[in-house]
């Protein structure tokens, strides 16, 4: 069987790993975080990471920990009709399990409805929550995001927007009053939007605050500078690894 074809047919056994990861960077947090050492790199740090479908049992600690969010739980084995997909989730409010959702392809376009099954968070997934959802078992491979119903509840100042750097809204409202009318602006007042994912989760919702706040249309607010997922190693990680090393 092709890599393809194993990964299919491991699917309708029960929950795995997919790696959907297309950049080569230093980053291996999902290699240190699997309690099952499933996932492994076939060259240096740099290069993709690998899934060992034999050795994954789809418990979802990576999917939390990936700072690119490039990796999902697929589940082909819930009904004769629907798998599970869990995917990470970093908005507020939190849906609830039972949720009706429209579920969302790559690109953010809905393709289907669906429901959500099973929301986890806590210490264990980094604090990260871990959002799994029913999906039409032909579209498994397709879905990896929702919009979740819109939630009434007005936020407070001390939200956290950027996890990363732990930048709260009242700090990006405070930096919208000072003249900040961009995600550029607001990242140089409040450091959002500079940590490890680079504004990957932020910087939709910052762009949302903004155009909130000073009354313009989403798509006049300009796009941000940003860089890919990094992740701070070891030089000797680095300086010691040739062209033919495997790291480990």
């Amino acid at each position: 069987m092709t890599e393809k074809e194993q990964l299919l047919d491991r699917i309708k056994k029960g929950p795995v790993a997919v790696i959907e990861c297309y950049e080569e960077i230093p980053c291996d947090p999902c290699r240190t975080s699997c309690p099952k050492k499933a996932i492994t790199f076939n060259g240096p740090i740099y290069s993709l990471p690998c899934i060992h479908l034999e050795k994954c049992t789809g418990c979802g600690l990576c999917v939390a920990i990936c700072p690119g969010q490039a990796i999902f739980v697929i589940d082909g084995s819930f009904s004769s009709n629907e798998g599970l997909v869990s995917i990470p989730y970093e908005f507020l409010p939190l849906p609830e399990e039972g949720d009706i959702v429209d579920l969302t392809d790559r690109s953010g376009t809905v393709i289907s409805m669906g429901k959500i099954h099973k929301v986890r968070t806590g210490k264990a997934f980094d604090h990260t929550a871990v959002v799994t959802l029913r999906v039409p078992e032909k579209l498994l491979m397709e879905v990896r995001g929702f919009k979740p119903k819109e939630k009434t509840e007005a936020m407070g100042d001390d939200v956290v927007v950027c996890r990363c750097e732990e930048i709260t809204l009242g700090e990006i409202r405070q930096a919208i009053l000072d003249g900040a009318s961009t995600v550029d602006g607001v990242k140089r007042a409040t450091r959002a939007g500079k940590g490890l994912c680079q504004g990957r989760t932020c910087r939709y919702i910052i762009e949302n605050i903004i155009a909130r706040e000073i009354k313009k249309p989403v798509g006049e607010i300009g796009y941000p500078s940003v860089r890919p997922p990094a992740r701070v190693v070891d030089i000797k990680a680095l300086a010691s690894i040739g062209e033919d090393e495997q790291y480990e």
